[in-house]
């Protein structure tokens, strides 16, 4: 499996330019987008997939529009933070995972801080 990665920061309507990134899906029509469920989530990340499963939190899915912009509802917005901070947008192919980058960012100063104290 080939992962493809981009960063996005939101537009001023709230989406995303996320690209195809590979993503075997196409659109239910050229002009509606494709609906995308989330599967799970954290505070840090956020994974979309094209099917729906039951969720403890009920919320919409996200719209990747022909245009390759993932529209995300509100909530799922507020939970990445798009308005103040870009996101890390990882695709395997059948899922997008989404990733704040101050989670990566500091999940890589943790790194090179184990590797300066030699652990």
């Amino acid at each position: 499996m080939t992962w493809r990665l981009t960063v996005a920061r939101a537009d001023a309507h709230g989406r995303l330019r996320v690209g195809r990134l590979g993503l075997a899906l196409e659109p239910a029509d050229d002009t509606a987008g494709r609906a995308l469920w989330p599967l799970r989530w954290n505070h840090d990340l956020i994974v979309l997939g094209p099917d729906r499963h039951p969720t403890e939190v009920p919320t919409a899915p996200a719209v990747l529009t022909p245009q390759a912009r993932l529209q995300l509802p509100a909530d799922l917005c507020a939970h990445l933070d798009t308005a103040r901070q870009p996101v890390l947008v990882a695709c395997d192919g059948r899922e997008l995972w989404l990733v704040k980058t101050s989670f990566v960012a500091a999940e890589l100063l943790e790194q090179r801080r184990g590797r300066s104290s030699g652990t």
